[in-house]
């Protein structure tokens, strides 16, 4: 029913922090090079020493970012996203990065790259929202609640989302039909 309106949702809660160690994995290598360091892991915190130095120079690695970024990145993350035990395969993760990368367009994914990196522990894999949305007209999140509410992490990424990244951020609380 969406799809027939051109819009693609998409369940990224867990996905979206991999998303982002995605587009920053040509930095992540290319520092661990200059270092003489072996990458273990894509999660950019991981190794404190290469994300201070991908940090520092954050905004060349921003600089860099065009429409072929994550075709670039899918050979040098194949070996890391192979790892991970998820249901997707390497390819599937591409083709979601690679919309949410469109979507989102460069200067959007420009400032969640600068929010991640002003505080990686409060997003590192926690608190994005359920669900991205894609439609031609940009992109917005949905976070659904059941019976919780926002927890922590969520009370931080929801809101700098909206405010550094200036991407809209849906809360939908659903309750029981009677």
């Amino acid at each position: 029913m969406l799809a027939e309106h051109g819009i693609r949702a998409h369940f990224v809660e867990n996905t979206f922090g991999l998303f982002i160690d995605f587009l920053m994995g040509d930095a992540l290598i290319t520092v661990a090079k200059r270092l003489g360091k072996r990458v273990y892991t894509l999660n950019l915190p991981f190794d404190p020493e290469l994300f201070f130095w991908i940090k520092r120079d954050l905004d060349k690695y921003l600089d860099k970012l065009d429409d072929n970024h994550c075709r670039k990145n899918l050979a040098i993350c194949t070996p890391f996203l192979q790892t991970i035990v998820m249901n997707e395969t390497s390819s599937q993760l591409y083709k979601l990065f690679d919309e949410m990368y469109r979507t989102l367009g460069i200067e959007k994914v420009k400032a969640v790259l600068k929010m991640y990196f002003t505080n990686p522990l409060a997003y590192n894999y926690r608190g994005w929202p359920d669900l991205f949305v894609a439609r031609e007209q940009g992109a917005y999140f949905i976070e659904v609640k059941t019976t919780d509410k926002l927890h922590l992490n969520q009370l931080v990424t929801i809101p700098d989302l909206v405010n550094c990244a200036d991407l809209a951020v849906k809360i939908i609380q659903l309750s029981r039909s009677r």
